[in-house]
């Protein structure tokens, strides 16, 4: 009966880690690739937590979704400067700023309970520093 029940329980584990969702492009062609001096850059840390493990959130930048980021997973990408707005497409929560050259912009998103519980605000950068040690760094590429 030890056995059995120790089956089941790998059968789950292996089941839930299999179903975990990953951090990926969404829409290569309008993923910003900016590489010149006229840049900022983003970096979004999605915090690990059991629920919504399985699922990656969405989020758009400028009217685009570009990318899904999985569970306690960090980004960072170039983006132009000027008016920028960054959304969590589940919630529709939005987060508005102008970005400026060669400037660094951190952000944190956590999913709880429900989408309608969700967090996703910005961070000073020593708080940034501190929540980062828990990250899983992933470079954001275009799906094969």
């Amino acid at each position: 009966m030890k056995k059995v029940i120790l089956c089941l329980l790998a059968m789950g584990m292996a089941g839930f880690w299999n179903c975990s969702s990953r951090t990926e492009v969404l829409n290569y062609p309008f993923f910003p690739q900016m590489a010149n001096e006229d840049s900022s850059t983003v970096y979004l840390f999605r915090e690990s937590s059991a629920y919504g493990a399985a699922k990656a959130s969405p989020i758009q930048f400028n009217g685009v979704q570009l990318f899904q980021i999985g569970n306690g997973d960090c980004v960072t990408f170039k983006i132009p400067t000027g008016q920028s707005v960054i959304i969590y497409v589940p919630e529709g929560l939005q987060l508005k700023f102008v970005s400026e050259r060669g400037k660094k912009y951190y952000f944190y998103l956590r999913v709880v309970l429900g989408e309608a519980d969700a967090e996703f605000r910005q961070l000073a950068e020593e708080e940034w520093n501190e929540k980062q040690k828990a990250c899983n760094w992933v470079e954001l590429k275009k799906k094969i």
